[in-house]
């Protein structure tokens, strides 16, 4: 709800799923994302950072001070990438498609931008488009 708030302010233009974004099929999702960590601001602003394990974990940290702390898992199917966090989002499931703009990692839920981020170490990765 706070995220469709901050849209709503910063206007839905900004959240629609555009051309210059490469949405990652199953494949280049796992190819592209396992064994990375991801870099990236909360919705109130603060520094988080997510590691992506091959053994379908996640370990995050967020806040300036890194003390907000929380584990969870994700997988892929459907070609959406899903995700679910014990305390983070009240440890409710989620699935996104992954889209690549330009070396920025987003995250679109039925065609609206949810989050962004970027990658520590990002590997190459052949379009999807023709």
């Amino acid at each position: 709800l706070l995220a469709e708030v901050f849209w709503q302010v910063q206007g839905r233009q900004q959240r629609q799923l555009d051309k210059t974004v490469v949405i990652l099929d199953e494949i280049q999702i796992a190819t592209y994302l396992v064994q990375q960590e991801l870099i990236g601001r909360t919705l109130f602003g603060e520094p988080y950072r997510i590691n992506i394990n091959a053994d379908g974990s996640l370990q995050g940290w967020a806040g300036y001070d890194e003390l907000d702390v929380d584990v969870g898992r994700w997988w892929i199917a459907d070609g959406l990438w899903h995700r679910q966090w014990e305390k983070w989002t009240y440890g409710e499931h989620n699935a996104y498609q992954v889209g690549l703009d330009d070396g920025v990692i987003k995250w679109f839920k039925n065609g609206f931008l949810v989050d962004s981020c970027f990658l520590a170490a990002p590997k190459k990765i052949i379009s999807n488009k023709p």
